[in-house]
């Protein structure tokens, strides 16, 4: 069962509704999907800011900000399924005129191009877009202004790249192709390039509101031209839950699901030292209350938005708001966190689950040197490697297509788990990566790196 519990609606509406007074957010409208369906849709506020004006419905169209870069990687990476482009070439074979940024496709798509954040001349966001080839002849060699790959730096640069790129392979413009490749077939009707009417109450106006006193001002609102795949499009709560399934896993064979497990696959890591945030593929990641979530957050002057996705609690977020300071700090989480803290997600029973063959005999105790861990089965498919001690490199291994074992996170993602069996069948040793683990502390009957000492284990004299 999907729905809320009215306790949790109640708990909900009263978040929305403190933080829209709270912050003065003159409108916001929220989406809750779990399990897929749409349990929990709220606004608040008018999308005028006037006391009797239209209320917000899930139609209403808001600026989506940052989102938009979202479906722009989605279409990069469907030039990448049809072998159009490859995320490890350096973008000036597909675009000359930036040959000079020795940059690839995935640094772009990952925040680590180290390409310059905002475009040169005017505040690209308040004032009316130029064209792709006078924003490309500004963007002179000392706009990469941080070695590429090296670190995350956040872009709208790099996604006005790489709409561009989009229009170069597509030959067409990247918001067309946006609607031709996802938004038609995902029936996302009500997402626009620009505001379909927001003389008619339909879309949301941009406002921006007095820090001291209970004003409103309208804030800028232009075409982006060559910097819009940063920020242009707009959308509904209702149209942004159909887009956060379809980065669930929902692809409809748009996409091929390992392609969209891609795009949050953390690629570059905003905090170092605690990695609590950072970005794949057009997404953030962050890991939040011990949980791993990912979407994108949006702001333009005048909007603010966001959408998050909690694998581990099988919940979508949405919202949208018009004002340029925006609902507070942490909103897209905190709604998670209302529902998770009302229901708490639920283990999954125990149940016997038997192991695919030849798997018995490689579980349990090993050592690599002194250092015990312990091999378990996950499922039927999947071995567990974890420390004893706690310290030390714990991973999974799953098998591919040949049967190996290969490491799918952390350290030893990629690496191979490798069982080396005496001619008997009986297992010897297991090779990771040139790291030998045996059944004892450095067993003689495995080929020990280095060899052994030839007193063996013994008491010093």
């Amino acid at each position: 069962m999907t729905g809320l519990l009215p306790s949790t609606r109640r708990s909900l509406d009263a978040f929305l509704s403190e933080r829209q007074s709270r912050f003065r957010v003159p409108s916001v409208m929220v989406a809750v999907l779990r399990g897929g369906d749409e349990v929990y849709t709220a606004g608040r506020g008018t999308i005028d800011a006037r006391p009797t004006g239209p209320q917000p419905g899930p139609d209403t169209q808001y600026r989506i900000g940052s989102i938009t870069k979202t479906f722009v990687a989605a279409a990069v990476l469907q030039l990448v399924e049809e072998h159009l482009v490859d995320l490890d070439d350096r973008i000036g074979e597909y675009l000359p005129e930036l040959a000079h940024f020795k940059v690839t496709v995935a640094q772009l798509l990952s925040q680590s191009s180290g390409i310059t954040a905002e475009s040169p001349g005017l505040w690209w966001e308040r004032t009316p877009g130029v064209a792709w080839d006078e924003l490309a002849a500004q963007l002179v060699p000392g706009h990469q202004v941080l070695p590429a790959g090296a670190f995350f730096h956040y872009s709208n640069v790099a996604f006005g790249i790489l709409g561009r790129l989009i229009e170069v392979k597509r030959e067409a413009g990247w918001f067309d192709v946006v609607r031709a490749q996802f938004l038609q077939p995902l029936g996302m009707g009500r997402t626009s390039f620009l505001p379909e009417d927001i003389a008619a109450g339909t879309a949301a106006p941009g406002l921006a509101v007095h820090p001291w006193a209970d004003l409103v001002q309208h804030e800028m609102s232009h075409d982006g031209r060559a910097m819009a795949p940063a920020g242009q499009i707009w959308s509904t709560v209702t149209d942004l839950g159909v887009w956060g399934r379809f980065l669930s896993g929902e692809t409809q064979g748009i996409l091929a699901p390992g392609t969209v497990a891609s795009m949050h696959k953390i690629r570059s890591v905003d905090d170092g030292d605690t990695w609590t945030s950072g970005y794949g593929l057009g997404l953030q990641v962050s890991r939040h209350e011990g949980r791993r979530i990912w979407g994108h957050s949006g702001s333009m002057p005048g909007f603010v938005s966001g959408l998050c996705i909690d694998e581990k609690a099988d919940l979508i977020t949405v919202f949208l708001c018009n004002s340029t300071s925006g609902p507070g700090p942490g909103f897209a989480t905190e709604l998670l966190d209302v529902i998770v803290s009302a229901e708490p997600v639920e283990v999954a029973p125990w149940v016997p689950a038997a192991p695919a063959a030849g798997l018995i005999d490689l579980i349990g105790p090993w050592f690599w040197g002194t250092a015990q861990f312990t091999l378990t089965i996950e499922g039927s498919d999947t071995l567990l490697l974890d420390p004893v001690s706690g310290t030390g490199r714990g991973a999974r291994f799953r098998q591919d297509e040949q049967g190996r074992w290969i490491g799918d996170s952390g350290y030893y993602f990629g690496e191979e788990l490798a069982v080396v069996r005496e001619e008997n069948g009986r297992v010897n040793h297991l090779n990771l990566n040139t790291f030998v683990l045996t059944r004892t502390p450095y067993a003689e009957e495995a080929p020990i790196p280095g060899g052994l000492d030839a007193r063996g284990w013994h008491a010093p004299s």
